[in-house]
């Protein structure tokens, strides 16, 4: 990215990567968007300019568009993490943004909708926590098939 150095908080520890994915929803201003989208890039247009400045450019792992489903960045972004978690390394997924962007949605699903319901596509509506703890129950349960261990736990009944 114009040769500048990253800023501090992308730079990756030793033994501690530290990954910044964005989900980001463009929004016009005059019929012109307000943020521009590459695959690991994020660039702010403020209304008086033409283009980004060069600090307003900011280099990601992914960027996902607003067509982007739950389930997608379930497998592409997080469950790998749940494979790391599962290998005994710590884990974490922060979610944040402006009030009203979808973060609750993102977590939990969409409310009303019932998900047991056959006439929808019931994964598009659950919430990442749900799809994750689904993922988790199956992944230790391969785990320990796979090792001829005893069960220890069991997925709960939501």
């Amino acid at each position: 990215m114009n040769g500048r150095k990253p800023p501090w908080w992308s730079q990756r520890t030793a033994g501690r990567p530290i990954g910044a994915v964005v989900c980001a929803h463009p929004a016009e201003l005059d019929g012109r968007q307000d943020l521009l989208l590459s695959r690991s890039v994020v660039a702010v247009v403020r209304p008086s300019a033409l283009e980004p400045k060069p600090d307003e450019e900011h280099e990601v792992d992914y960027c996902y568009g607003p067509d982007t489903t739950t389930k997608s960045l379930q497998n592409r972004t997080v469950e790998p993490l749940l494979q790391k978690l599962i290998e005994g390394y710590n884990t974490a997924v922060i979610v944040f943004g402006s009030t009203g962007t979808g973060k609750t949605s993102l977590l939990e699903g969409r409310k009303g909708i019932d998900i047991d319901d056959d006439s929808t596509n019931s994964s598009s509506q659950e919430g990442l926590a749900q799809l994750l703890g689904t993922s988790l129950f199956e992944m230790l349960e391969d785990k320990q098939v796979s090792s001829g261990a005893p069960p220890q736990c069991t997925k709960p009944r939501l």
